[in-house]
């Protein structure tokens, strides 16, 4: 949980500052407190971070698509999009269901979730600097890729 607050501030540089994808980072940090608290309060407070983190992601993700994708292309590519999330929900459920059962405890499928966060967060970050450097590259003179 620590790691997560402390990367948030990095990945905002990284990702050229954007308050959305800052608030999203937050809301997943915010959700770690489950693994540290059984207080009802707490718990009905990440709850409702989680329910306005998901409203956010769906609204938002809505209006990134067609920054991305020609217009008539919008519906097939939010189709796709919706349809990769449902199926990615069928199958990661059933094993953190598994795993909460096999444990007794919601803890261990959160930490597996929080792990894929970070792992999410790591590729934005690898993306971030390859992009980086190979703007740079290109924008060398001499460089076979300036043409």
């Amino acid at each position: 949980m620590v790691a997560k607050i402390g990367v948030i501030h990095e990945v905002s540089q990284a990702l050229k500052k954007r308050r959305e994808k800052i608030l999203i980072i937050s809301i997943k940090t915010t959700a770690s407190a489950i693994l540290i608290t059984s207080n009802f309060h707490v718990m009905l407070g990440v709850g409702l971070c989680l329910g306005m983190g998901k409203g956010i992601r769906s609204v938002y993700m809505n209006l990134v698509v067609p920054a991305y994708v020609s217009i008539d292309k919008v519906a097939s590519a939010l189709a796709l999009q919706n349809l990769g999330v449902g199926v990615i929900n069928l199958l990661i459920s059933p094993l953190l269901g598994f795993l909460k059962d096999i444990h007794g405890s919601y803890s261990v499928s959160v930490i597996v979730l929080n792990m894929a966060t970070l792992m999410v967060i790591v590729v934005l970050l690898a993306e971030s600097v390859l992009n980086r450097r190979k703007k740079n590259v290109r924008s060398k003179p001499g460089s076979s890729h300036s043409q």
